[in-house]
């Protein structure tokens, strides 16, 4: 605590500074794991015998790792938001946020190349440096080309189903599914006058 002199909190967090002349005295408190706070206390004649009560409030930090849900590698660049705040993993797949006091709160991270992820985690005590992991799943495209059987033309408004959806072909013959996540899809194309034919990718 500083104020009218420095010193330290004992054991039941009180300090005490004597002799001190006629006026107003702002003392600040600060502790590894709080944000600081202060207070004041006015003398007004001889032998008064003042106390002033600071309330520090808990703070700890958060550190959110993203990896991938396949591999479990973490990821750099991977863009993280949460806690009034947001920013970038580090080169070690990381990105910390200082300063949070007790509660929960929720992150989300995202990438191209991947599904969106959120964890949650909880700061419970002054100087509570806890960590969370946020998994991101792969994902990719497959585009689907269909073609005439005689003459590999390529063929427009052909209806393409598979991975849970469906499509038509455009004037190229080409439907794209997108927001795929790893594994092996099956698709199969039907189109008036032809008899339907089916094709897989991974």
């Amino acid at each position: 605590i500083t104020g009218s002199g420095t010193g330290t909190t004992n054991s039941s967090g009180m300090v005490s500074f004597g002799s001190l002349q006629i006026g107003t005295y702002s003392y600040t408190a600060s502790k590894s794991g709080y944000i600081s706070g202060s207070g004041s206390a006015s003398v007004t004649k001889a032998g008064d015998s003042l106390t002033v009560t600071i309330y520090l409030t808990p703070i700890g930090s958060v550190t959110v790792y993203v990896r991938d849900k396949a591999t479990n590698a973490l990821i750099s660049g991977a863009s993280v938001s949460g806690a009034g705040t947001s920013g970038t993993t580090s080169s070690a797949g990381t990105f910390t946020v200082n300063n949070l006091q007790i509660g929960s709160y929720t992150f989300s991270a995202s990438k191209t190349g991947y599904q969106n992820g959120s964890a949650t985690a909880s700061i419970s005590k002054a100087g509570d440096n806890t960590s969370v992991t946020i998994y991101l799943t792969p994902i990719g495209s497959v585009t689907v080309y269909v073609r005439d059987g005689n003459t590999n033309a390529l063929i427009s408004g052909a209806t393409v189903s598979g991975a849970g959806t469906s499509g038509t072909t455009n004037t190229s013959g080409a439907v794209r599914f997108s927001n795929l996540t790893m594994g092996t899809y099956s698709f199969t194309a039907t189109k008036y006058g032809y008899t339907s034919g089916t094709g897989t990718a991974t």
